[in-house]
């Protein structure tokens, strides 16, 4: 696990690896109050700890649980029920806090997605053509497991516009 401690100023201190027993050491820590950053692996996600006090001559011992990991299995449909193949689908994370892109759901509109934090979630698939048109669901993931959302697509029509001159007259 990739870790991380950075300075009052959040200036980057030191970073180091866990061992295969997720410890780790840092010598020659100045005496001072820092923040701890461990990395989840698969995610990237870190966990946050701060204050870490170190004191002169003593070994500062600090915990960090990272965040837990489960799935969502998205089905992906147009207002008329139809699978949405061709769709973009981002997850924005809680633990994250932005959207990031998660691939394109299969021939019936399904994608499971992998590695997703625990905690809060919301889904935003894309409409296919218009790209511009989406729908966002909320959700939420528990660790270990499998979260369905369903996105159904609004739906979309066409606008027709003839313009006309003063006297009414087509352009």
């Amino acid at each position: 696990v990739f870790i991380r401690l950075r300075d009052a100023s959040f200036n980057v201190f030191r970073d180091t690896n866990t061992n295969a027993s997720g410890q780790f050491s840092m010598p020659d820590v100045p005496v001072g109050t820092y923040q701890l950053e461990a990395y989840e692996p698969l995610s990237g996600i870190p966990t946050i700890v701060q204050p870490v006090t170190v004191v002169q001559d003593q070994t500062t011992t600090q915990d960090a649980t990272l965040v837990g990991l489960g799935q969502v299995q998205v089905q992906v449909n147009f207002f008329d029920g139809s699978p949405a193949a061709n769709s973009t689908i981002q997850i924005q994370e809680a633990a994250r806090g932005f959207f990031t892109f998660r691939g394109s759901p299969d021939s019936v509109g399904r994608l499971l997605v992998n590695n997703v934090a625990a905690g809060s979630i919301i889904v935003r698939a894309f409409h296919p053509t218009p790209s511009t048109v989406f729908r966002d669901v909320t959700s939420s993931v528990t660790a270990g497991q499998t979260q369905n959302v369903t996105v159904t697509l609004p739906a979309t029509a066409t606008v027709r516009v003839t313009v006309l001159r003063a006297e009414g007259t087509p352009y």
